[in-house]
């Protein structure tokens, strides 16, 4: 009986923690009007100083150190070159131009035993905005069309609700002529939207674990 009563409990437990986890974490993505949409909102159990200087950190290494960001914010999201099925990446460089907030970027765009398009240049502009309910909004917007995109415009923005801080990201984005035939719905979730999910999960473990080496340092 006391072990039917403690496997009730722990799975009591896990169940808890994954409704809680689902309330305050989320991502979807939709097509429509020629476009895919994806949303991500997630839980950052961080200050909002924390987690807004995690963000000023990965702001400031895009524009001067982009490829310091592989070791901690866009760790694991397989830019460089790793293999994959269905699309691989790889970036090959990036140059932030500060007086006209542009990053331009060189990246190839492989299908396994398809297509491989080496070289394609993709440029964005990048604005930091602050909107009255939010601490700060990053906006990412695609100067103009290549091979592989045809727009994208995207932000991101920390959001304080009720006290409990909180990443949310908003991505729309269009596939150029070839890419938009390849990359069906079923696709996009496996090319893009878990992407985007480790990208700003990676973001989220950041500012807890600076969160955490407060605490540790402080004794509490």
């Amino acid at each position: 009986m006391k072990r039917n009563i403690l496997l009730i409990l722990f799975l009591s437990l896990i169940i808890s923690e994954q409704i809680n986890a689902n309330v305050h974490d989320s991502i979807s993505s939709v097509y429509k009007n020629g476009e895919f949409v994806s949303y991500c909102k997630i839980n950052v159990k961080a200050s909002d100083n924390i987690a807004n200087a995690v963000i000023n950190d990965f702001n400031a290494q895009l524009e001067s150190d982009l490829h310091s960001l592989f070791g901690w914010a866009l760790k694991g999201l397989k830019f460089q070159g790793e293999k994959d099925e269905l699309m691989s990446f790889k970036f090959k460089s990036g140059t932030f131009y500060k007086d006209s907030r542009i990053l331009k970027c060189v990246v190839d765009v492989i299908v396994p035993h398809i297509i491989t398009v080496p070289d394609i240049m993709v440029d964005f502009k990048l604005t930091k905005t602050k909107y009255p309910s939010t601490q700060n909004v990053f906006l990412v917007d695609l100067v103009c069309s290549n091979t592989f995109l045809k727009t994208l415009k995207g932000n991101f923005e920390i959001v304080s609700l009720n006290n409990e801080c909180y990443y949310t990201m908003e991505i729309h984005l269009s596939f150029g002529r070839f890419f938009d035939f390849f990359i069906t719905e079923s696709k996009y979730k496996q090319i893009a939207e878990w992407r985007l999910k480790k990208f700003i999960t990676n973001l989220k473990e950041e500012a807890e674990r600076r969160e955490k080496k407060i605490h540790t340092q402080n004794g509490l």
